[in-house]
């Protein structure tokens, strides 16, 4: 009977070393005070939307020039 308890309380120190070494993973993954891994992640992401959009705003702006320089002449060879 000895042998049963002395083996469950090894399985229950193994759990709280193992719980231990999950709860520090957590940590360092969502942060404990400072930015973890998953929040430096949604930063760069966040950034890299930013630029994207920046992007889509410059093309946007030279196609519409684009599309005044070539559409007036087209316009006007048409009239003409």
């Amino acid at each position: 009977m000895d042998h049963i308890f002395a083996l469950v309380i090894q399985k229950l120190e193994a759990m709280a070393t193992d719980i231990a070494a999950l709860k520090t993973h957590m940590s360092a993954l969502t942060g404990n005070g400072q930015p973890g891994s998953i929040a430096e992640l949604r930063e760069r992401l966040d950034e890299h939307d930013r630029q994207i959009n920046r992007w889509r705003g410059a093309v946007a702006v030279l196609g519409f020039l684009l599309l005044v320089l070539f559409g007036h002449e087209a316009w006007r060879a048409l009239t003409s």
